[in-house]
């Protein structure tokens, strides 16, 4: 329930119940936003029975609405402390809700994904373990195509996104530029992809 509602209701109930006949149609904006200022200077720790100006208060309501200053100030009073009272509590509930939602959200997070400190460090731990592969199919291409210079190799493997069967694929097929005259030659001394693979697969 918002605290207008808590405020116009508790109104309303008062005022009817010591004006049945009170026409609360008067009772706008203006005249809540007043009330709830009352009220939340009634709510603060400092505040006292001797700050509360009833005086004010009465001829303020009564312009509002009519036969309100005929109302003891001390049932006014009364009502104004207690509605105080409840505006508190439902603010501390309203503060209690979000920080468990708060609370809730931090949680979900904290078990649905690592720390960021975490991440970062398994994603270097990741790029260290990719990089020490590429330079691992680096050599071995290097040892399986001696006419591709590192540079060559490296372009292959980047095409082939760190596949070293790809990587041969590719230069096999000739999609790669070899530097060394002689790449021909070398080219034709390639083992068949079967032999290949069982290369790889010793490598």
């Amino acid at each position: 329930m918002s605290l207008e509602k808590i405020i116009r209701d508790a109104l309303s109930d008062f005022i009817q119940s010591h004006i049945p006949n009170a026409d609360l149609s008067a009772m706008d904006e203006v005249f809540f936003s007043y009330v709830t200022g009352v009220l939340e200077e009634l709510g603060s720790q400092d505040s006292s029975e001797e700050d509360f100006d009833m005086e004010t208060f009465m001829e303020m309501l009564e312009g509002y609405i009519p036969g309100f200053a005929e109302i003891g100030s001390e049932k006014v009073y009364e009502m104004m402390f207690q509605l105080s009272g409840r505006l508190s509590e439902a603010r501390n509930r309203e503060n209690r809700s979000d920080e468990t939602c708060e609370n809730s959200l931090i949680t979900a997070e904290s078990d649905g994904n690592e720390p960021r400190g975490n991440r970062l460090h398994v994603a270097s731990e990741g790029a260290e373990a990719q990089e020490e592969g590429n330079t691992k199919n680096i050599d071995v291409l290097l040892e399986m195509f001696p006419a591709c210079t590192l540079h060559q190799v490296e372009k292959v493997l980047s095409m082939a996104k760190g596949n070293l069967e790809d990587a041969v694929q590719i230069i096999v097929e000739g999609e790669v530029t070899l530097d060394d005259p002689s790449e021909a030659e070398v080219l034709q001394k390639i083992p068949k992809k079967e032999d290949l693979k069982e290369f790889i697969l010793q490598k």
